[in-house]
């Protein structure tokens, strides 16, 4: 018989809610956890933990709910991470050696630095390019400027600090960058490509009102980013001047999604019997790339192709304010956190409340 994995019992038709002593968790410390962000300032707007398959936790604050909508911010850059593992699996890529020159004729134009022509997707997927970090502790304006005329030609033309490969050093715009590579490969923009390939085989982004939820949100608690524009075609995943899905920001889940999306990774890539990331990109993508992430990283981590990657036991997709995906395999459990910004959540209710509940 084949070996029953977390996915086989992840909630692909439903969630099922459990006592959180029927998984392994202590309820009195999660009682303590619910009291922590009920009161904690700026607030907490939802925690959602899932093991083995089932819903242990799930609470939202401040007149959030299981339908609300929230900017993810920098876990966009995970689910991009998804969508370029899926161009392998379509066969729009077949090598993350990939010269961007060959997707990017603007870089061939770029003549001030010839190392710029050796950079490559890998480059961008684990923050190697090597572009300055000129800029990078000032607002996200500076660091992705989104009414520039060209933004692919502003991006190449920055100066290079380092050789491609040789430093790790976050990014906001090499990630755009991807979801442009993915656009021109495919023929469509990233959030479509995510919708066809990868959303509406997961359940995410089918609720009714999911087009144009900032014009029609309901509950008046829907969280949206500030930065970039709205899409025409009305999918929650917000668009640069040129109406490219923006590669480092900007997409839209409720906490559910979130975890849906995590519990797809908890299972290498696979649900409901079909491979949708592919499971060597899967492992691939969250295991250490570039071990020199470490000195900017939260805690002692490195970093794989777009996920935050805690050898061996875990990894996470980490948003500005404390927007938080963590996916730990060898509990096999998933938790979600959307906050209010600023919120340093995972640094505080890891260690105090999360880690202490686990039973063996």
């Amino acid at each position: 018989m084949a070996e029953t994995t977390a996915c086989d019992r992840w909630p692909a038709d439903g969630w099922e809610t459990v006592a959180p002593e029927e998984v392994g968790i202590k309820s009195d410390i999660l009682a303590e956890l619910d009291a922590y962000a009920r009161d904690s300032m700026p607030p907490i707007r939802g925690i959602l933990i899932v093991r083995h398959g089932r819903v242990a936790f799930e609470r939202y604050y401040i007149g959030c709910s299981a339908e609300t909508y929230h900017s993810v911010n920098s876990i966009t850059k995970s689910v991009l991470s998804a969508l370029v593992g899926i161009a392998f699996r379509r066969g729009f890529l077949a090598t993350v050696e990939l010269p961007l020159v060959e997707v990017f004729p603007e870089l061939a134009n770029v003549d001030d630095d010839p190392r710029k022509q050796t950079l490559t997707l890998r480059h961008l997927l684990t923050m190697t390019g090597g572009f300055t970090t000129a800029g990078l502790n000032q607002p996200l304006q500076a660091n992705m400027p989104l009414d520039v005329p060209n933004l692919i030609e502003w991006a190449f033309a920055r100066p290079l600090d380092a050789t491609p490969g040789e430093r790790f050093q976050y990014d906001d715009l090499s990630c755009h960058l991807v979801s442009v590579l993915l656009s021109r490969l495919t023929g469509m923009s990233a959030a479509a490509f995510a919708e066809q390939e990868l959303f509406a085989r997961l359940g995410i982004w089918t609720s009714e009102h999911v087009r144009f939820v900032w014009q029609s949100d309901r509950s008046k608690s829907d969280g949206y980013h500030i930065y970039g524009r709205w899409p025409e075609d009305g999918r929650p995943w917000k668009v640069d001047q040129h109406g490219n899905s923006i590669g480092s920001l900007g997409l839209h889940l409720t906490l559910r999604e979130v975890a849906t999306f995590g519990g797809l990774y908890l299972n290498r890539g696979r649900w409901g019997g079909d491979e949708i990331v592919p499971a060597w990109f899967v492992r691939d993508s969250t295991r250490a790339q570039n071990p020199g992430a470490a000195r900017v990283a939260p805690g002692d981590c490195s970093y794989g192709y777009l996920w935050w990657v805690h050898s061996p036991s875990f990894y996470f997709g980490l948003g500005y304010g404390g927007q938080y995906l963590h996916v730990d395999p060898p509990n096999e459990l998933v938790v979600a956190v959307a906050t209010t910004i600023p919120r340093n959540v995972p640094q505080a209710i890891f260690p105090r409340f999360i880690r202490p509940a686990l039973l063996s």
